[in-house]
């Protein structure tokens, strides 16, 4: 295989595919803002209590006569097969609500407060961009940065190896790219910065310019000062308020995986003896 061939198979690598990328808290948020789901929080309390007390199982017992038709128990006790299919239903409804609480829990735990309270960037935006303030900015900017920092800087470690491939918001490092360089030329057309991060060509380097917003440290602390006063502007406040959206909707990525599980494990159980009873009827219909 020659060399110009190997790059185009990277492009199906897993490494390229993100797929946590694909489930930000904003899509999470969906299931996690039910008021139905969250009530779920307190079955794997209270649920016990419930699904497994005799009057209840009484009252949920199905019917023998069905049982014993669709379910081909003709040689046993239909009311004892009645009893028993109800049990097994009760563990999978236990068991799939449990994992719903425990994932509905989590989510109200450690979903950031702007995705559980806008819906989408757009939402986001027509909300906070009347209140945004210079002193805001000064902390929205360096948080923005530190995000893209971490996932496509120099903070960047191979510790975080299977984290980026799995997770890295490919969104974010473009759109911050495109919006850093857009305050970083209006910033240089008003006044040169001392020691600006630029590379050999006289190109604004983001990496830099984002290691220095947040640290400090790589230029001096009036650059970063300065880059954080034009993106208060009104020409560039809508981007980077886009931009913090994106950063909170993609932030603690394995966190976001667990809560996805739970809510799959979840409705995975409690469908489950659906799809069974469904195939049994099927079947038994067909054969009749």
């Amino acid at each position: 295989m020659s060399k110009r061939l190997r790059p185009r198979f990277k492009l199906f690598s897993f490494g390229q595919i993100h797929p946590a990328a694909r489930i930000p808290w904003s899509s999470i948020r969906r299931i996690g803002q039910s008021r139905l789901l969250a009530l779920t929080i307190i079955v794997p309390f209270l649920g016990s209590l419930l699904l497994f007390n005799q009057y209840v199982v009484d009252v949920l017992v199905l019917s023998p006569e069905i049982v014993k038709r669709f379910l081909s128990a003709v040689q046993l006790d239909s009311q004892t097969v009645a009893r028993e299919v109800t049990l097994t239903r009760l563990y999978y409804v236990y068991f799939g609500l449990c994992f719903l609480g425990i994932g509905s829990g989590l989510f109200a735990l450690l979903c950031p407060l702007e995705i559980k309270t806008y819906d989408s960037s757009r939402s986001y935006l027509t909300a906070e961009a009347p209140l945004v303030s210079r002193a805001r900015m000064g902390i929205i900017l360096p948080a923005v940065a530190q995000r893209f920092d971490e996932w496509f800087g120099a903070a960047y470690s191979e510790n975080w190896s299977i984290t980026r491939k799995i997770a890295a918001p490919d969104e974010l490092c473009s759109m911050f790219s495109q919006v850093i360089k857009a305050i970083y030329v209006d910033l240089r057309t008003d006044e040169k910065p001392e020691e600006a991060p630029e590379d050999r060509e006289g190109r604004p380097d983001v990496s830099k310019i984002a290691s220095a917003l947040y640290t400090r440290t790589t230029v001096r602390p009036i650059f970063a000062h300065n880059m954080e006063g034009h993106a208060s502007h009104s020409s560039h406040r809508n981007d980077v308020l886009m931009l913090h959206y994106i950063a909170l909707d993609h932030s603690k990525p394995w966190f976001r995986i667990i809560v996805s599980a739970f809510y799959a494990a979840g409705f995975v159980t409690l469908l489950w003896p659906t799809g069974l009873t469904f195939l049994q009827l099927a079947k038994n219909t067909i054969l009749q």
